[in-house]
């Protein structure tokens, strides 16, 4: 993490003018008054791209799902997800997921009616039935797949509550776009 201050665009300036006048880094330094470690990181990347992180958001998604559903190592979720990062980053994520979500709920605490009032809250699951009239298997709590050639169709049920009350219990049949 940085611990000072960006470069401003007229610093960003100097610096550039400096640079393309074959001035050297001290020399810069000490002109724009900055730290040799801010002019040096700005003339490696003017434009200031970010490198893209290398666990995209579904992926991290993926991992704390897989984390919270099994009682896997982070070596072994690293093997199911297929993730290209290390064992530690992996320690690093769960441990800031875990320690996040006591800060969550206590901010939860302190809401006014008003904004409970704007809460709803709800669960879909999806159930597969594996053949007509046949055994229906809960994939969000077991994580079973059907491994039938010609397995039945699916149904999706869904309820929610909010302050006001509760939804009607609605169980729909067939694909739902």
């Amino acid at each position: 993490m940085p611990s000072g201050t960006k470069l401003t665009r007229e610093e960003q300036g100097m610096v550039i003018a400096l640079f393309n006048h074959s001035l050297s880094r001290r020399h810069i330094t000490r002109t724009v008054s900055r730290s040799p470690k801010a002019v040096g990181t700005f003339l490696k990347n003017p434009k200031g791209t970010i490198i893209p992180p290398k666990l995209s958001p579904t992926s991290l998604r993926l991992l704390l799902r897989a984390a919270s559903n099994s009682f896997c190592s982070s070596k072994t979720l690293i093997q199911q997800l297929n993730l290209s990062i290390s064992l530690r980053r992996v320690r690093e994520i769960l441990i800031v997921e875990t320690t996040s979500l006591p800060l969550w709920a206590t901010e939860k605490l302190t809401w006014s009616n008003e904004k409970w009032d704007q809460v709803i809250f709800s669960d879909e699951i999806f159930l597969i039935s594996t053949a007509p009239m046949a055994v229906v298997l809960i994939c969000m709590i077991f994580h079973v797949l059907s491994k039938r050639q010609s397995g039945g169709g699916s149904v999706l049920v869904w309820a929610g509550f909010c302050s006001f009350g509760k939804t009607k219990h609605v169980i729909l049949d067939g694909k739902q776009d």
